[in-house]
């Protein structure tokens, strides 16, 4: 298509935003070249060499909300959506300057103000004595892929019950928490919690009830917690908490309290009214491990140390006493 525009271009006119490109012959080269303008979904500008506005098609105008008589003589610049920095532009317009075409994802701004996701290539046009004359760009709304692939990643990151992030996300998160730790020499936290007989609440008023249980419990855990803390559900009844800047073990004692007595308040669920307690485990870095795997079995150890010690308690791990029981502990 950007070869037939380019044929046309050495012969164009403007009429209402259509290049209408030598005789309307419908047999012609220069006839097609308008048809195919007219008709693709794909939205096309054409600018001179200086980068003004010379043409648009009819879907630019669905794309953009901007009609032909608006853009004409302006600059491209004006879908411009503040997302990239001016070392982007740069790079675009050295690469097509250099090789005469560029292509990539760029986000543009509609004349409505929403910003959105384009797939753009853009293409030099030389005349009979190879100096640039026109460049055209296509653009592909991929608003609907990126939303696509949003879905998808947080599919794959977050816990489809709760909304929480998952296992993969959360260690992902507590590896940078720890560089950051480490960085600022500075103490971390990880609080491992578990739900005491859980599987009573499932048993007794039914999963509608312990998956309404869980979804508060989650909510709770959130709003207990700073902006720069991380909550996220590891599997079944299982959560965790890191908390960064945590300070002495005091404090961290502290807040697990503050989290059990939250959670330990009644929740309104299908079938009733249901009221449930935690268990907590708490590893500290860097006395506990200087990594996710190492943290994570000194609070899964330290949370077990409560479930022993009568359920409803916080435990800070203590490595002669760590490891699991022979037996599960709900």
């Amino acid at each position: 298509m950007v070869q037939r525009i380019g044929h046309g271009l050495r012969n164009w006119r403007r009429n209402g935003g259509f290049l209408l490109t030598g005789a309307p012959r419908a047999d012609g080269p220069n006839w097609l070249a308008d048809r195919v303008l007219g008709s693709t979904s794909q939205a096309v500008m054409v600018t001179d060499a200086e980068g003004r506005i010379v043409a648009v098609n009819p879907a630019f105008t669905t794309m953009t909300g901007y009609s032909s008589a608006e853009v004409i003589g302006l600059s491209p610049s004006l879908q411009r959506s503040g997302r990239h920095d001016p070392l982007f532009y740069r790079e675009l317009w050295a690469g097509l300057h250099a090789t005469g075409h560029w292509q990539g994802e760029i986000w543009n701004r509609r004349k409505n103000g929403e910003v959105y996701p384009c797939l753009q290539t853009i293409d030099a046009i030389r005349d009979e004595a190879q100096r640039v004359s026109h460049y055209v760009a296509l653009h592909s709304d991929i608003s609907d892929l990126k939303n696509a692939e949003e879905r998808l990643s947080r599919l794959a990151h977050h816990d489809s019950l709760t909304g929480l992030p998952n296992r993969l996300l959360f260690a992902n998160g507590l590896s940078h928490s720890i560089e950051r730790a480490k960085r600022h020499r500075q103490r971390l936290a990880l609080l491992f919690l578990d739900l005491d007989h859980f599987k009573h609440v499932n048993d007794s008023l039914g999963h509608a009830a312990g998956d309404a249980l869980l979804c508060e419990v989650g909510r709770r855990l959130r709003q207990s917690v700073r902006a720069q803390d991380a909550v996220a559900r590891l599997s079944g009844d299982e959560f965790v908490v890191v908390l960064e800047e945590a300070g002495e073990a005091g404090d961290v004692l502290r807040m697990a309290d503050k989290i059990m007595a939250t959670i330990s308040q009644p929740v309104q669920v299908p079938g009733g009214t249901t009221q449930i307690s935690a268990s907590i485990g708490i590893a500290l870095y860097p006395d506990d491990g200087d990594d996710v795997d190492q943290l994570l079995r000194a609070a899964d150890a330290a949370m077990y140390i409560a479930k022993r010690r009568g359920r409803h308690q916080c435990a800070i791990h203590q490595p002669a006493a760590q490891g699991r029981p022979d037996a599960p502990i709900d």
